[in-house]
């Protein structure tokens, strides 16, 4: 009975160890043909089963799996987050917005100053534009500060040079959202007003105000304002002329604001608007000077208006000097112009009357990007060119260092526009004479290094 026993026992182990082998045996075959093995022998070495079968070895066998050691202790270890690479000053007021919010004790006044000066500091010194999340903490900041001016000290309130220090820092516009720009300018201009600055400081205030306004998008505000400003002056300048004989002069005309309107108009595609401003500003007396050449030359010009850009740049401009000279913006803007509508007759009488006035480096290197790119001078043609345009500054330090210059050769040094030589050419689709350009010499002798 014990001997039945123990085999019906020994049976029924039996059974059940040939099922799970059975059951393991089926899982690892599927296992390997969904995961593209087929069926692999297994071998005692991993290093001969990855030798024997590299093309069908896996990413599992080639990467030793992680392992946990003991108590789950890393052997590497553990990464620790850094702190945010901040600009100096913004922490603070980002401080300081937190503890507004949950309604706490927000940090001292003397500390909140300088932060806002340690990060108008860093924008002016790198050139860097303040985006719409700064803007939105330094406008609370600045809120917080004007509440608690009269509770604190000198220590704790911000002066004039510091708001207009960070005005300074506004101007520069990102390429976001500029509304908060738009209503922190307001409020320090505001605040510099309830200063009671002296006039010349006035005028600074308010000519920086309407360049905010420009900037972002309020050209028609601010040529109001300006209209309101100029009657007012005009009326004391009328009653104080009277007495003492003063002369109309730019301060009452507020020549450079009108200006700014000119490119605040110009840079929202306002045609009408800039139209109708310079109509209002030639009946209080603005003069046509090369900035508004520039400005409404290239305007016209980017539209490829070829009647307005003519009449524009033609249109008589008063300067100081005896021959006003185009600026490089304006002369760089009828090159594209020219080139885009084929106006090539009209660029000759253009460009030889700049010629004549004995341009400045600067207008040297758009008429040497005129002569190949429009007219296909040659390298020997704009050597020569260069050759004219030393003997005419003989005491210009530009001048005096390509003078070293060897004979034969661009001096792209000196001038940097070789490359502006090449891509003008190109446009013209005239690849063969951008090709030697770009060498320095014709395709005929091409040098060395161009083979």
């Amino acid at each position: 009975m014990i001997a039945m026993l123990m085999l019906y026992i020994a049976g029924t182990v039996h059974n059940i160890l040939f099922l799970a082998m059975r059951s393991q045996l089926t899982r690892s075959v599927f296992r390997r043909l969904l995961s593209n093995e087929g069926l692999t022998f297994r071998c005692p070495s991993q290093a001969s089963l990855i030798q024997r079968h590299r093309h069908h070895a896996s990413q599992s066998l080639l990467r030793p799996s992680p392992r946990r050691t003991l108590f789950g202790f890393s052997s590497k270890p553990p990464r620790e987050p850094k702190d945010p690479d901040l600009i100096p000053g913004f922490s603070k007021m980002l401080n300081l917005g937190v503890m507004r919010n949950i309604h706490a004790r927000p940090p001292p006044a003397p500390e909140i100053v300088a932060a806002w000066r340690s990060f108008y500091q860093y924008k002016l010194s790198r050139k860097e534009p303040i985006n719409n999340l700064q803007a939105r903490h330094v406008l609370k900041t600045f809120q917080h500060l004007q509440t608690i001016r009269e509770e604190v000290e000198d220590k704790g309130r911000l002066n004039a040079e510091d708001l207009r220090r960070m005005r300074k820092a506004l101007l520069l516009m990102p390429n976001d959202k500029t509304d908060l720009h738009n209503k922190l300018a307001r409020e320090i201009y505001e605040m510099l007003n309830d200063m009671g600055p002296n006039e010349l400081d006035r005028q600074g205030d308010f000519t920086f105000f309407v360049e905010a306004l420009t900037l972002t998008g309020d050209s028609m505000e601010a040529r109001d304002i300006v209209c309101e400003v100029v009657a007012k002056k005009r009326k004391e300048f009328e009653r104080e002329a009277s007495v003492e004989g003063k002369v109309l002069d730019g301060t009452v005309t507020q020549r450079k604001s009108w200006q700014l309107l000119f490119a605040g108009f110009a840079r929202e595609d306002n045609e009408v608007g800039l139209l109708k401003t310079f109509e209002m500003a030639e009946e209080i007396g603005v003069v046509y000077n090369t900035d508004c050449q520039r400005i409404f030359t290239s305007f016209f010009a980017a539209r490829d208006n070829v009647e307005a850009t003519k009449k524009w740049y033609s249109k008589p401009v008063t300067s100081k000097g005896r021959f006003p000279t185009p600026m490089p913006e304006t002369m760089a803007a009828i090159l594209q112009f020219c080139i885009r509508n084929d106006e090539f007759e009209w660029s000759k009488s253009v460009f030889r009357e700049l010629l004549e006035t004995n341009p400045s480096k600067a207008n040297w290197d758009i008429v040497l990007q005129w002569a190949a790119g429009a007219m296909g001078k040659g390298v020997e043609d704009v050597e020569r060119m260069i050759q004219v345009m030393i003997r005419r500054n003989q005491d210009n330090q530009w001048a005096c260092e390509s003078r070293h210059i060897p004979q034969g050769s661009l001096p792209g040094r000196t001038l940097h526009c070789t490359w502006s030589k090449v891509r003008h050419p190109a446009q013209c689709q005239d690849f063969y004479h951008a090709d030697g350009l770009s060498c320095g010499c014709w395709r005929s002798h091409r040098c060395p290094s161009c083979l």
